[in-house]
């Protein structure tokens, strides 16, 4: 597709399948969006470790938006990475 993708991991912890799962969505429409909307060469993914909590962080080069003015314009993708965090901080 394009994009050079960098994966790093930081720590160790035990992720049930359940999170492993949504943390894969998660990073899945996150790259999406980078190669579609955000025009980006380049992508990093870092998961983040520490005391029972972790972090994905996905950081491209594309162009940037303002979420506020995408939060209403009818795509799904950062609605569903949002609610797949907040079921994932509620288990």
């Amino acid at each position: 597709a394009g994009l050079e993708i960098k994966f790093h991991t930081e720590g160790k912890i035990r992720l049930g399948s359940e999170v492993q799962d949504a943390l894969y969505r998660i990073a899945q429409e996150a790259l999406n969006n980078a190669l579609r909307h955000a025009s980006a060469t380049r992508v990093a993914v870092r998961i983040r470790t520490h005391i029972g909590h972790f972090a994905l962080d996905v950081i491209d080069n594309g162009v940037g938006f303002a979420p506020s003015a995408v939060e209403h314009a009818g795509g799904m993708g950062l609605q569903g990475m949002r609610d797949r965090a907040e079921q994932m901080a509620s288990t």
